[in-house]
């Protein structure tokens, strides 16, 4: 369709052209009310008019009967992947919709059980270093902490906390 001349209507909508910032001294671009092509609703090809132009109606472009709602395979394998590392079984999802708010629910799980085996490494490593001879100054020196934290771990290897039955 190269060289053919089109005649088309279609909806339009005002915009604004240029620089409008507080720096008017620097940017001396003139602002201008202009028009943007929105969506053409009808083409006649003027050159060649046995050609025909399929546009698809408004109303059919937007219709939620042909969204795929079908989940994709990048979120089905990163639901497997969390529910692997959190120790879950992964669930059985069929619209992009569930897949997105289990991926939103169960992301902040999974950061907040590496957080807590981060935890975890740092009490057991100041455990360790207090347990082989160290003071607690000396500990929190080495591990970049201060004193109280170094205590809090402390009481919490000495007396650990109790935990339910599941």
């Amino acid at each position: 369709m190269e060289g053919d001349v089109l005649q088309f209507d279609a909806r339009v909508s005002k915009y604004t052209k240029g620089y409008m910032g507080y720096r008017d001294d620097v940017y001396d671009h003139p602002i201008e009310e202009d028009y943007q092509l929105s969506r053409p609703t009808k083409v006649v090809n003027l050159t060649h008019p046995e050609r025909m132009l399929d546009l698809p109606p408004l109303e059919k472009s937007h219709s939620k009967e042909e969204k795929d709602t079908t989940p994709t395979e990048k979120q089905l394998d990163f639901i497997k992947t969390i529910a692997e590392e959190l120790e879950e079984e992964p669930p059985e999802i069929e619209t992009r919709e569930e897949a997105s708010s289990w991926i939103d629910r169960h992301i902040k799980l999974f950061d907040r059980a590496k957080q807590h085996d981060a935890y975890l490494d740092r009490v057991n490593q100041a455990k360790d270093s207090y347990l082989s001879g160290r003071s607690l100054i000396e500990v929190a020196e080495e591990m970049g902490l201060t004193v109280s934290t170094i205590r809090k771990y402390k009481r919490e290897w000495e007396t650990p906390k109790v935990t339910q039955a599941q």
